[in-house]
């Protein structure tokens, strides 16, 4: 249609995509918007959250990790910037 109208040069339309750096981004932005959740909610429930985790001994540590990592004012720190 373009060239019928006379366009030399075909333009096309670029349709708007979340890149994978986008991605990251809107994520740690999410991320950040519920730290005070997060962090209200993992404080003093650090036993339920272990049981709810399950009985295997990796499932204690990944839960142990998300814990330390949940708490950890440093972790907010680096998202932050």
């Amino acid at each position: 249609m373009q060239r019928e109208m006379g366009v030399k040069v075909l333009l096309i339309l670029f349709l708007p995509v979340i890149t994978h750096w986008m991605a990251h981004y809107l994520s740690l932005a999410r991320l950040l918007q519920l730290q005070a959740a997060l962090r209200t909610m993992m404080a003093g429930k650090e036993e339920k959250v272990l049981q709810a985790a399950g009985s295997r001994p990796e499932q204690k540590e990944q839960a142990e990790w998300i814990i330390n990592t949940v708490m950890n004012t440093l972790f907010w720190d680096n998202v932050s910037r």
